[in-house]
């Protein structure tokens, strides 16, 4: 299946992008990125951000540039194979160094026998690239002597000052404090300028951090090594280097021998922590104290100074046999070995004195936790009592409260109660004016009742004297035989009589209505 052109461009396109992307991210991210998806633009950007460290060491402990770049693409390939392992994911720095440096050893080693093997007497002419001598003379010891250093130590003397990063960087990507990165930069420059004293190579800590960084600075990477090296170690990650045949024969070999002495390695280590228990447990310790004096002794012993160190190992090269090649290669593995051990004591050291840490840390929490318990109850007691007296308050409060409602309920029911007092009391003045006036009214009629029934009566007696009058009249002259005038007129007084008797009646039941009223 061919790729077309445009294809390509957006490969292109999308590597860049990454690479760009990768500038940002964080080791752990990359690594990450490179172990979930085999994103090819992660692991160059790891190859691009530690591959001048990883050169640096390579070319120091072999010392000529065609090994140097063998090694530098046996450890990325080591790291493809191995990517999985590498504990915590932010300090793949770390763990490149180490494995830099014992691919580098074991590059050497095979060197070494290269040329027992080929006899050769006279050491070949190599190209160096650091220009300064006191770099020169550093060299054998230098990575020899950082890789046993304490990993919270080494890693960021590896970020800081053999890949130069900003510490600003490197304690956000370690997720520390600033200060706490400054504070184990000079506890690792301290610790590895003592090493190198022991060693007979004497440096201020000042010249210590600018070799360091001339070193860093020297170790650049090829730009076709870079490539090359991504592009193989792609092909072993999806498994078809070896059908391909792309990863050269030193590299593969170099690669698989690293792999074989990591495997070693961890074995020994595992033999030699399960052998340090059982010598801890029988009471053997006295053993390990005279092996850490000779090991003191024998360091004591070294070359005095850097130049003599050089020309011992520039003679015992010039004189070498194949046996002697031989047991080089054992001695630099025994070296490892060595320097594993005191690694791991360094490790124990470093862990019983943070286990030492962690009980005073608890013992002072236990303790603030106890002054804390102490406070706590204070302050439980107080807000009781704060609590009883606001209870109290609030039921004064309540009682006031009821206290003051009933008076006011009291208050309002006499206002209202007066209140419909007053409106009764001026209901009974207004029916007692009203009876007053209808009584007043009731005696002014009886009084006019009364006036016309004495007129009533008056004219009653009026008339009938009058009556009485005109019938003696009559009867005296005829009383048998009355005119017809005289029949009228008393047809007519009586007819006035019914009528003022029907008056007086009616005047009577006035006044009895009114009486009753």
């Amino acid at each position: 299946m061919t790729i077309s052109p445009m294809n390509r461009l957006v490969d292109h396109i999308r590597q860049v992008a990454l690479l760009a992307a990768g500038d940002h991210a964080t080791d752990g991210r990359l690594l990450d990125q490179f172990i979930n998806e085999r994103d090819e633009a992660a692991f160059e950007a790891l190859t691009r951000r530690h591959g001048p460290m990883v050169f640096g060491v390579c070319r120091r402990v072999i010392g000529n540039n065609h090994d140097a770049e063998d090694a530098f693409q046996a450890t990325f390939l080591v790291l493809v194979r191995k990517a999985a392992s590498v504990r915590p994911r932010e300090a793949v720095g770390n763990w490149l160094h180490g494995v830099a440096y014992r691919t580098a050893l074991e590059a050497r080693a095979r060197l070494a026998r290269r040329r027992s093997r080929e006899q050769q007497v006279v050491t070949m002419p190599q190209p160096h690239a650091d220009a300064e001598s006191s770099w020169h003379d550093l060299r054998p010891v230098l990575d020899q002597e950082l890789t046993g250093l304490p990993d919270h130590y080494r890693l960021p003397v590896i970020l800081c000052d053999l890949e130069g990063r900003a510490r600003k960087q490197v304690a956000r990507q370690l997720r520390i404090a600033e200060g706490t990165l400054s504070s184990r930069l000079a506890t690792a420059r301290k610790l590895l300028a003592r090493r190198l004293r022991r060693r007979g190579v004497t440096l201020s800590i000042a010249c210590l951090t600018s070799l360091l960084a001339q070193g860093t600075v020297s170790a650049a990477v090829p730009a076709s090594l870079l490539v090359s090296t991504t592009n193989v170690a792609m092909l072993v990650a999806a498994g078809q280097a070896v059908a391909s045949g792309t990863v050269p024969v030193k590299v593969a070999a170099l690669t698989e021998g690293v792999l074989k002495m990591m495997f070693l390695t961890k074995l020994k280590l595992t033999a030699m922590v399960v052998s340090g228990v059982a010598v801890v447990g029988l009471g053997t310790g006295g053993l390990l104290y005279q092996a850490r004096g000779a090991d003191s002794m024998q360091h004591d012993t070294a070359p005095s100074s850097q130049l003599q160190l050089v020309q011992r190992n520039a003679q015992a090269d010039d004189q070498e046999t194949p046996r002697r090649a031989q047991n080089d290669a054992d001695a630099i593995r025994n070296r490892e070995l060595r320097r594993q051990l005191d690694q791991a004591r360094a490790q124990a050291e470093a862990a019983r004195a943070a286990a030492e840490a962690a009980q005073a840390e608890a013992a002072a929490q236990r303790e603030r936790a106890e002054a804390e318990r102490q406070r706590a109850e204070v302050l439980m007691r107080r807000a009781e009592s704060e609590l009883q007296r606001a209870r109290k308050a609030e039921q004064d409060a309540r009682r006031s409260a009821q206290k003051q409602g009933y008076a006011n309920a009291l208050q309002q029911a006499d206002r209202a109660l007066n209140s419909r007092t007053d409106t009764q009391d001026a209901r009974l003045r207004y029916l007692d004016q009203q009876r007053s006036a209808v009584m007043k009214e009731m005696a002014e009629q009886k009084a006019r009742l009364k006036a016309e029934l004495r007129n009533l009566e008056d004219q009653q007696r009026s008339m009938l004297g009058k009556f009485e009058q005109d019938r003696a009249d009559l009867t005296r002259v005829d009383p048998k035989q009355p005119s017809a005038r005289e029949r009228m007129r008393s047809r007519s007084a009586e007819d006035g009589l019914s009528r003022i008797l029907e008056r007086l009646d009616r005047i009577e039941q006035r006044l009895q209505r009114l009486e009753s009223r």
